[in-house]
C-alpha cells in the first residue's frame, strides 16, 4: 500500500486538492441558505415572458416557489418536470411557481416553449432578485411560506423538493 501511494503521489495530491476545492465551493452555499431561512423574503417586482408583472409581496397568502435557473444548467433541466408537475397539481391550492432567470427573454423564449414550462418565467436581467437573495449557483429554489418568510433555500438539485413543497401547501406528504 505504501509503495502504491509513493507511485501515485501526484494523483493522490491532485485528487485531494480537487476534493477540498469542491467542498470549499459548496460550503458557502449551505451557510447562505441557513442564514436566509426563517427571514422575511426580499421583495422584487419582475416581468414575465407573458407580459405580466409579479411582485412577491402581492403573493402573500400563497406558497411561492422562486426557482433561480438558467438554460445552460443541466440540474435546472432536471427540475423542470418536477416544477411542472407541482404547478399542475397544486396551483388551485395556493401554490405559485416563478421560474426566475437572469438571461434575456430572447434567449429563454424558445427554451420555455421546447420544455413546455407551464408556470410563469420571469426575467431578472439586472440581477436585482438574484443579488437580493445572494444567489451563488443554479438551480437555487427558494420556498416562501404564506406569511412571506423563507421556508427553505436550497442550492443544487433537491430530489425531495416535490414532497417538501406539497407538505407546505397541503399539510400532507402525499
Amino acid at each position: 500500500m505504501l509503495q502504491y501511494l509513493k507511485d501515485n503521489l501526484s494523483t493522490v495530491i491532485i485528487f485531494s486538492l480537487l476534493l477540498g476545492w469542491l467542498l470549499y465551493q459548496r460550503i458557502p452555499m449551505y451557510q447562505a441558505s441557513s442564514k436566509m431561512e426563517g427571514r422575511e423574503a426580499p421583495d422584487f417586482t419582475l416581468s414575465a415572458l407573458d407580459g405580466r408583472t409579479y411582485r412577491l409581496s402581492e403573493l402573500r397568502g400563497k406558497v411561492v416557489v422562486v426557482n433561480f435557473w438558467a438554460t445552460w444548467c443541466l440540474p435546472c433541466k432536471v427540475e423542470i418536470p418536477i416544477l411542472k408537475s407541482l404547478h399542475s397539481e397544486l396551483e388551485n391550492d395556493g401554490l405559485v411557481i416563478l421560474g426566475l432567470t437572469q438571461e434575456s427573454a430572447e434567449q429563454v423564449m424558445s427554451f420555455v416553449q421546447e420544455h413546455e414550462m407551464n408556470y410563469p418565467v420571469v426575467i431578472d436581467d439586472r440581477s436585482e432578485a438574484a443579488d437580493a437573495y445572494g444567489i451563488r449557483g443554479y438551480p437555487t429554489v427558494v420556498v416562501v411560506d404564506r406569511d412571506g418568510k423563507i421556508n427553505s433555500f436550497t442550492t443544487g438539485l433537491n430530489f425531495f423538493m416535490k414532497w417538501q413543497i406539497r407538505r407546505l401547501v397541503t399539510g400532507s406528504w402525499i
